[in-house]
């Protein structure tokens, strides 16, 4: 059963798997939605195919964040409208999902994983 620690260290992961899931829902992939929403929940399971599994889907997450960013920024320049406030926001999001990535590494982590 997982404990608090455990609980604490999978909520950014969660947090960012609804970020994942509203930002695919938007773009009608409903299936891809909810396995953003789902797979931060495998860590409860403390599965190491979990642990691997959400690495996975917040290092993917980067990714996503990062090429939407680049996509809307350029439309917005190419309409002449601001972007700034758009790269920011967007890039915190991004950089959010690596932070997140941190408290699923270290040793504690690797031994209750099996």
């Amino acid at each position: 059963e997982p404990d608090e620690t455990m609980i604490a260290r999978s909520l950014p992961a969660m947090f960012c798997g609804l970020l994942l899931a509203a930002h695919f829902l938007r773009g009608g992939h409903l299936l891809v939605s909810v396995a953003c929403l789902g797979v931060p929940w495998l860590l409860l399971t403390e599965r190491r195919w979990a642990l691997h599994l959400t690495r996975a889907m917040l290092c993917m997450g980067v990714a996503v964040w990062i090429l939407t960013t680049v996509r809307y920024t350029e439309e917005r320049i190419a309409a002449g409208e601001p972007y700034q406030r758009l790269v920011a926001i967007l890039g915190g999001v991004a950089v959010f999902h690596g932070i997140a990535l941190l408290p699923l590494f270290g040793k504690s982590v690797a031994e209750r994983f099996r």
